[in-house]
């Protein structure tokens, strides 16, 4: 999580919850609090904060620019003015705030203190993790045992997600043997799955984030993505029952359980994948070919079917639905066809 030692009530900078608004395009840099260097965990900050504006902006940095964090207020060699908020601790990772120059006078946000943002699904809390125009995914990250890094892994995490959602290479075959006689019968299935992301994320703009008691939920942005816009939120029991959205096919895609990593962020791919594989089937279906041979006074019943489906795909995350289910999490997640 993103507050790992902090309480749900407790106070954080307002950037922390929302380092993007209507005002303020800002970028967060989190490290470790300890340091043998003096200022050592704040530079380090300040230079991956630096790292996600100039990715964002696409910026060249070269090694100077990357020696000026020292300073709260810096000009980048490409003439670019940025500036850093005061940092925020926590008893284990410490984070700062970089925006352009041009923001700086509207940074009051920075300095300003909010309530630490909980995930609560149920309630939609916060807006966002129901609200979805379709420019937005999640990133999900576990607490990690090296907690300034776990933002860092919602980021990739969201890249991941991303980069299927653009686009997808989808292959999914199955097989299945019947062999019975008068004295035996028994069936044999196969299946074999592949997702491969062919999509090309570059750049992730973090929005929004938010935490429960193990896991951060973050919201990010690919500027190069276009939005899918729906006139209005659609429930989740009307998604979980009618995936159709309009005249697009659509699909569930489902993960229950924990994954043999432990990382919820391989359950969120796991079920998009799903959804994925099942949206290429409906696609594309191919019967290869299907026989039987019957069984009639010692002659041997066998059938035999191979489905194979491949197929390029492309489908918007729609929604995401986490249920808790004794502990463990169900992970829903609706996508329809591009």
């Amino acid at each position: 999580m993103l507050y790992s030692a902090l309480a749900h009530s407790e106070q954080v900078p307002c950037w922390l919850n929302t380092p993007v608004t209507d005002n303020v395009t800002g970028f967060i840099g989190a490290a470790s609090p300890f340091s043998s260097i003096p200022g050592g965990s704040l530079y380090a900050s300040r230079r991956r904060a630096l790292e996600h504006l100039a990715e964002f902006y696409q910026y060249p940095l070269t090694d100077g620019d990357r020696k000026k964090v020292t300073q709260a207020d810096v000009t980048l060699d490409n003439g670019v003015s940025v500036h850093f908020s005061a940092p925020f601790s926590t008893v284990d990772t410490l984070y700062s705030y970089a925006t352009l120059n041009q923001f700086a006078d509207k940074v009051g946000q920075g300095e300003q203190m909010c309530t630490a943002d909980a995930c609560e699904f149920a309630q939609c809390s916060p807006s966002w993790l129901c609200d979805d125009d379709g420019a937005y995914v999640y990133g999900v990250s576990q607490m990690s045992s090296v907690p300034a890094k776990t933002l860092a892994l919602a980021r990739k995490n969201a890249k991941l997600v991303a980069s299927y959602l653009v686009q997808s290479d989808v292959t999914s075959q199955s097989q299945r043997t019947l062999y019975q006689s008068d004295v035996e019968k028994w069936g044999v299935s196969y299946e074999n799955n592949q997702v491969d992301a062919v999509g090309n994320v570059e750049r992730m703009l973090h929005t929004a984030s938010c935490r429960t008691s193990h896991y951060l939920f973050a919201q990010f942005r690919d500027p190069s993505v276009a939005t899918y816009s729906s006139s209005e939120h659609i429930p989740f029991k009307q998604w979980f029952h009618s995936p159709g959205y309009k005249d697009k096919v659509g699909v569930i895609g489902s993960f229950d359980g924990i994954p043999a990593d432990g990382r919820f962020s391989t359950a969120l791919n796991g079920a998009i994948k799903n959804g994925l594989i099942e949206m290429a089937k409906i696609k594309n279906i191919v019967i290869e070919n299907e026989y039987q041979v019957s069984m009639t006074n010692g002659w041997y019943t066998f059938s035999k079917s191979d489905e194979s489906t491949q197929s390029l795909v492309s489908a918007k995350l729609m929604d995401i639905k986490v249920v808790d289910n004794s502990d463990s999490l169900v992970i829903y997640a609706w996508l329809i066809e591009n």
